[in-house]
């Protein structure tokens, strides 16, 4: 995995620093950063881990992981050590193969979804894709480590990778370049043989929805063709100018492809009507929560002024004059009564 290209004194030297520091893969680690972060909250939050090709993005969105963690984290080391470069380069490393299988399984899921007209059918390959995407780059990996993919210098303690222009560099070409290529290879073959009978899918399926799948292939050739090509022209002696700006523009967008698959993954349909219900769902609720507060708020109101209506009208039956006259009326007439019975009593 190149950084940057730098020439020393001697012109047919390239040093490729692991840890050298650029604003650009400042800028592209927080996008990538991002974007792993959006897609991993979209999986949990829309609950999409049962879609297969969710699964597939989070597959890849861990490479991106190991990949930007790991520079980033040996960034931040001061003083790192030969453990430390060859443990964190040989973990991204393995990252970067694993994201070129997966591109690969993207182009083939999608094949096979044209013609067997079967969505299902990615969800049977998906342990296929799985043993393919994690078991292969590990023998890459170690032959990576025998061929010295990586080197440190104690002197300027720093981690790097050195080969010379005009000569086939072991570890890179065999490790990175040649894998690439046949990911690619394989990607492209899938891609046109399905594109072919893509017309013919009737049963169900839209074709924009199942196109949009091969944004991940082609995430893989933005990020990284032109990287690939850079090293590969410079094994067979071919200089380019400007060489060491080509080589922070093509590293920099290595280092995007965390950010690209999360707008890839973004504007899919599946997220999209994710997203859609969400909101929906969220809005039903608030709008209910309204009512009900609205509804309380009403009974509670109404309630308080029958109470006080009925208190003000006790109150006012109490203090009128009409009911005051009645009481005095009733009392002289009971007085008035009493006395003339007991009057009656005497004479008898």
């Amino acid at each position: 995995m190149i950084l940057s290209n730098f020439l020393q004194n001697d012109p047919d030297v390239v040093i490729i620093p692991y840890t050298s520091k650029n604003p650009l893969y400042v800028v592209s680690f927080i996008l990538s950063g991002i974007g792993i972060i959006y897609i991993i909250l979209t999986l949990f939050l829309l609950k999409l881990l049962s879609n297969p090709w969710s699964r597939m993005v989070l597959f890849i969105s861990l490479c991106d992981v190991i990949i930007t963690g790991g520079i980033v984290i040996l960034y931040s080391i001061e003083q790192p050590n030969e453990v430390i470069c060859d443990s964190f380069i040989w973990a991204t490393h393995y990252a970067v193969l694993a994201s070129f299988s997966w591109g690969a399984c993207f182009a083939h899921a999608f094949m096979t979804v044209v013609k067997t007209e079967n969505e299902t059918r990615v969800s049977g390959n998906l342990k296929y894709y799985i043993a393919i995407s994690h078991i292969i780059p590990i023998p890459l990996t170690i032959l990576s480590i025998k061929t010295d993919f990586v080197r440190y210098n104690p002197e300027k303690n720093f981690c790097y990778h050195e080969f010379r222009y005009g000569e086939i560099d072991v570890s890179f070409f065999w490790t990175e370049i040649v894998p690439y290529a046949i990911a690619l290879g394989f990607a492209i073959y899938y891609t046109f043989s399905a594109l072919k009978k893509l017309y013919a899918v009737t049963h169900g399926i839209s074709r924009w929805r199942l196109m949009s799948v091969l944004q991940f292939p082609l995430i893989m050739v933005i990020c990284w063709f032109g990287q690939q090509l850079n090293i590969f022209l410079a094994q067979f002696n071919v200089h380019l100018p400007y060489a060491q700006n080509i080589g922070v523009a093509f590293q920099t967008m290595c280092f995007l492809q965390g950010f690209l698959n999360a707008i890839a993954y973004g504007v899919t349909y599946t997220v999209y009507s994710g997203y859609k219900k969400l909101f929906k769902k969220h809005c039903k609720r608030k709008r209910r929560e309204i009512i009900e507060e609205s509804t309380g708020s009403l009974v509670h109101s109404s309630d308080e002024e029958i109470n006080r209506a009925l208190m003000e009208r006790s109150y006012t039956r109490k203090l009128s004059p009409k009911s005051t006259s009645f009481r005095k009326a009733s009392s002289f007439r009971m007085v008035q009564t009493l006395d003339s019975r007991s009057r009656e009593d005497d004479i008898e």
